[in-house]
């Protein structure tokens, strides 16, 4: 994978039985250092924590998947989390394992955006280096 494009810096989520589950993050636009805190709430904690990190990165897509499972038994068990996103097609994922399943889904999640964002950076990297080279032909200069 390419150089991450964002970097979680924070994650906070909060649940009760009489609230809306909610969750603040805090994201690093590492191309221009920028920090992003944003705040959401959902239906579970994930959702509010998906909906804050989508605020935050402001990256169109759409959650596919998302899937839990436990890698290891007993008290101290490490649970991986998987997602896949897509964004009108291509789809990318990312995976993340840790004893705290809300801070491994964040980073499943950050996984599979930074690679969208890589994806995106790419294309119009493409599209620009296309559409000069056109331009070049077109004004004679081949």
């Amino acid at each position: 994978m390419s150089t991450p494009l964002y970097k979680l810096e924070h994650l906070e989520v909060s649940v009760g039985s009489d609230r809306k589950p909610s969750a603040t993050v805090r994201v690093r636009h590492l191309r221009t250092n920028r920090l992003e805190e944003k705040v959401a709430t959902g239906d579970g904690p994930i959702d509010a924590l998906y909906g804050a990190i989508d605020n935050a990165v402001n990256e169109g897509h759409d959650l596919i998947n998302y899937s839990i499972r436990s890698i290891s038994e007993g008290a101290d068990a490490f649970g991986e989390v998987s997602v896949l996103i897509s964004f009108g097609g291509p789809c990318f994922s990312g995976k993340a394992t840790s004893t705290d399943v809300i801070q491994a889904s964040a980073e499943a999640y950050m996984n599979a955006l930074n690679s969208l964002a890589a994806y995106r950076a790419d294309e119009e990297s493409v599209h620009f280096v296309s559409k000069g080279i056109m331009q070049a032909f077109q004004c004679g200069w081949a």
